[in-house]
C-alpha cells in the first residue's frame, strides 16, 4: 500500500510540475497585446438608427507592433453608391464620433465603387478625434485603447443610407491563435 500512494504521489507531482510549463507557454501567449481586429459581418441592422438596405461588408484591422500604424482591409457590396468608409469610436449600438477614415474622406482617396475591396494604412496623422469624446487629433494610442476594448465600429455610407448602409462593431479576432471558436487555446503538447 505505501509503495502505492509514493508512485501516485510521484507521478501527480511530474504531472503537475508538466502542466505549470504548459500552462505558463500558453498564457505567455495572452499577455502579448491583441493585434488583430475584424467586423466580419457588417449590416445595415447594425447601424443606428437602421439603413433599410441590402448591403454587407467586413472589416480587417491590424495594428503593428510597435503600435504607430495598422493596416486595413475592407469589403464591401452596398446597394447604394459608396461615398465613405472609416471607423467611429462607440459601443454596439450607440452612434459615435468619427475617428479615421479608410476612403471618401480624412485626406485618403474616394471610395472604390461597390463592390469592392479597399486596403491601406492609417497612421497617427490620420486620426480625426473624436474630439468631442475625449480623443485629440493624431492621439493614435486612444484609438487602439477604444478597438481593444470593443468601443470601436467600421462602417460603410451611401447615397441611400447617409447615415450609414452596413456598420459592424470592430472585436479581437480569435484566429490569431488558430482556434475559429474564439475560446482560448489549450495548453501546448510536448512531442513525443
Amino acid at each position: 500500500m505505501r509503495t502505492r500512494v509514493v508512485l501516485t504521489t510521484a507521478a501527480a507531482a511530474a504531472l503537475l510540475s508538466f502542466s505549470d510549463v504548459t500552462v505558463a507557454a500558453a498564457d505567455d501567449d495572452h499577455r502579448r497585446p491583441q493585434n488583430i481586429f475584424t467586423a466580419g459581418r457588417m449590416r445595415p441592422s447594425n447601424e443606428t438608427p437602421i439603413c433599410s438596405a441590402t448591403g454587407t461588408g467586413s472589416t480587417r484591422i491590424e495594428i503593428a507592433e510597435d503600435e504607430q500604424s495598422l493596416t486595413f482591409e475592407v469589403s464591401y457590396d452596398l446597394e447604394g453608391t459608396v461615398t465613405v468608409a472609416h471607423v467611429h469610436l462607440g459601443q454596439a449600438f450607440v452612434a459615435g464620433g468619427v475617428s479615421f477614415f479608410f476612403c471618401g474622406g480624412g485626406g485618403k482617396p474616394a471610395c472604390d465603387p461597390s463592390p469592392a475591396t479597399i486596403t491601406g494604412t492609417v497612421v497617427p496623422a490620420d486620426i480625426l478625434g473624436p474630439v468631442g469624446q475625449g480623443v485629440a487629433a493624431g492621439e493614435f494610442a486612444e484609438v487602439v485603447r477604444a478597438i481593444r476594448a470593443g468601443d470601436a465600429y467600421s462602417n460603410v455610407h451611401s447615397n441611400i443610407c447617409p447615415g450609414g448602409e452596413v456598420r459592424g462593431q470592430l472585436r479581437h479576432d480569435p484566429r490569431r491563435h488558430g482556434r475559429r471558436d474564439g475560446r482560448a487555446p489549450g495548453p501546448r503538447r510536448a512531442r513525443r
